[in-house]
């Protein structure tokens, strides 16, 4: 097996009900030699709502958890290799959901939505799955887990952007204050290219 980029190994095994946090060291243990069905996203760590899509999959982690063959993964792609039958881009911050069949041998099948949901993710995921689960079921779960799960990371997102905000003018604020006491002259600003 070829050498390729790997995150930390997590220590705490996986359970059913959460998500379970896939590395490349551990991807043939973890997928290729399940028996499960599962939903694998493929994400970046610092996309511009982590903590909205990480509530999301958590809330169908947390759905799914009384039904047996099925497993919710994620994989980070800026610390993990991803095999090349994902088709995904190398560097890329979308946020990609896949069903992979057990033993994951089988051809993987992305989720052709492009603003997946909690309730869209189920519904694809059962309709691939192998196993038989109730959809009406998990769908009632996942309604009572996620709306506050999500509205919390939402709040958890707007604080986030506003300190950033915060951060930003307080840098430009300093900025212009080292100007004035050093009697430093934007180019820019005399030249009418800056503030338009």
């Amino acid at each position: 097996e070829e050498a390729h980029e790997s995150g930390k190994i997590n220590a705490t095994a996986w359970e059913p009900g959460t998500v379970h946090e896939v590395v490349w060291r551990r991807y043939r243990q973890d997928i290729n030699e399940s028996r499960m069905d599962i939903l694998v996203e493929l994400y970046i760590g610092h996309r511009k709502n982590h903590p909205t899509m990480t509530a999301m999959l958590e809330t169908v982690a947390a759905a799914l958890k009384d039904v047996s063959g099925v497993k919710v993964c994620r994989i980070n792609t800026a610390q993990n290799y991803v095999p090349a039958y994902f088709d995904r881009e190398r560097y890329s911050d979308k946020s990609e959901f896949y069903y992979v069949p057990p033993g994951g041998f089988g051809k993987v099948i992305k989720y052709p939505g492009s603003n997946p949901t909690q309730k869209k993710l189920l519904k694809f995921f059962r309709k691939h799955s192998t196993v038989e689960w109730s959809s009406k079921e998990v769908l009632e779960v996942a309604k009572d887990v996620g709306e506050e799960k999500v509205a919390r990371a939402k709040v958890e997102e707007d604080d986030q952007k506003r300190s950033k905000e915060q951060r930003q003018e307080m840098v430009q604020e300093m900025l212009q204050k080292l100007k004035a006491e050093k009697g430093l002259v934007d180019v820019g600003e005399v030249m009418g290219v800056k503030g338009k």
